[in-house]
């Protein structure tokens, strides 16, 4: 009975863990797993500005899904010292024009 909980809390490590493999080896790699579908092509992608000993690069996928929920993806990658962070966005294709549309407005904002 005492052991019980441990046993609780290592179930639940290992069914989550077994669940992100099966995904891993659904869609063909960890970050397709993470975008949810398959990666079909990597578009380009953009460094940008952030903080000082920091990287920031923005890629942008095409998904190769029939889901139109899920037709490109941006994959947010933050790099300092001693830190990675990777940020998964999918985006529908009506999303993805809504957010050129925004990017194109806030450049000739600029150029004005």
């Amino acid at each position: 009975m005492q052991y019980l909980p441990l046993l609780l809390i290592a179930v639940t490590i290992v069914g989550l863990g077994g669940y992100f493999l099966l995904k891993i080896l659904k869609y063909g790699g960890v970050k397709a797993a993470l975008f949810g579908a398959p990666i079909e092509h990597t578009i380009g992608e953009v460094q940008a500005q952030g903080l000082k000993l920091m990287r920031i690069i923005l890629r942008v996928h095409k998904l190769s899904t029939n889901d139109r929920d899920k037709a490109v993806a941006l994959e947010i990658t933050a790099k300092g010292f001693l830190s990675y962070n990777m940020t998964p966005v999918t985006l529908s294709l009506a999303q993805a024009q809504n957010l050129v549309n925004l990017l194109n407005q806030a450049i000739a904002e600029q150029t004005i």
